[in-house]
């Protein structure tokens, strides 16, 4: 659940609770029938009908419920109808042809159809051929490379949904194979563990997809 997301279901629930107060106040306020003995005392009861009282309370809650079901509905629209990153990363730009073979190959060792959430920083072919080599992106979308492609995968997939605007408010961060990764901000230039992230982001149904546009070189 995004940050945004939050607020906006605090406001809400926030919103109908006053809605609810005031509403379960102004039924419950006593419609006052005086009864005098004529000496002075006078005694009053509350002859508000229990159904209306219970009408307001039923009426808060129904706003309480649709609002709710509201931000629901409306919060994450297009990352829904995206897929998932599996999906979603088969149908990314040609520029990232690469990066889908090699998520093919290491299938199924971390599910990126239905695990997650998670984020992943994927980078374009050229970044992807300029820090591995041609040679060694061949082999790890050969069969002899996947477990190799696997533990590649995990150093480029941060556990949790992580948008730009998100990092940005980070030091660190923690990677799937559990090793830090610091996040720094040079002017516009974002950086994860040293990887350049490109200034476009796409929402998937199970994360985020976050491209790079250049990886750190292989020692």
């Amino acid at each position: 659940m995004g940050t945004a997301f939050r607020y906006r279901l605090l406001r809400v629930l926030v919103a109908s609770a006053i809605v609810g107060s005031v509403g379960g106040w102004a039924f419950k306020r006593p419609m006052v029938a005086y009864a005098c003995d004529g000496y002075g005392d006078c005694s009053y009861s509350n002859n508000t009908p229990k159904a209306l009282q219970k009408v307001g309370v039923g009426l808060a809650a129904g706003y309480t419920v649709l609002d709710v079901y509201r931000v629901l509905k409306h919060s994450t629209p297009s990352a829904t109808a995206a897929g998932s990153i599996l999906k979603r990363t088969q149908s990314l730009p040609s520029e990232f042809s690469e990066v889908a073979k090699l998520l093919k190959n290491a299938a199924p060792a971390e599910n990126y159809d239905t695990d997650g959430p998670y984020t992943v920083l994927w980078p374009t072919d050229t970044a992807l051929r300029e820090a591995l080599g041609a040679e060694r992106v061949a082999f790890l979308q050969s069969p002899a490379g996947q477990s190799a492609a696997q533990a590649l995968l995990k150093q480029w997939t941060l556990p949790w949904r992580y948008t730009l605007a998100q990092l940005r408010t980070l030091k660190t961060v923690r990677n799937l194979a559990g090793e830090p990764l610091s996040v720094t901000l040079d002017g516009d230039t974002l950086r994860v563990g040293g990887a350049t992230l490109a200034l476009s982001e796409y929402p998937t149904s199970n994360g985020w997809i976050l491209p790079v546009s250049r990886l750190v070189a292989e020692e």
